[in-house]
């Protein structure tokens, strides 16, 4: 009997630390245009449900050390630059 309520109590402590995705990924874009030029982009995703990050670790779309964040279901994204402050 202990045993089982300790394990239904680790069960229940762990079951939430499963929920979050993380992953890297990136994005090149090429284009015969030159006026468009190229560009690249590496970048790190943690999507938790309706709340997700990405951040943004190295290339030329965007500055590195930038983030976007979703914290709800509406749809809002929250660019943030902490070396501009904004």
């Amino acid at each position: 009997m202990k045993r089982l309520l300790i394990t239904l109590a680790l069960a229940t402590i762990a079951l939430p630390s499963f929920a979050a995705i993380q992953y890297e990924f990136m994005l090149k874009n090429t284009s015969d245009d030159a006026a468009k030029g190229s560009s690249d982009l590496t970048a790190r995703a943690t999507i938790d449900g309706f709340r997700s990050r990405v951040e943004f670790l190295s290339g030329s779309l965007y500055p590195p050390n930038t983030y976007v964040l979703s914290t709800d279901s509406s749809g809002r994204l929250y660019f943030v630059d902490p070396a501009k402050q904004w």
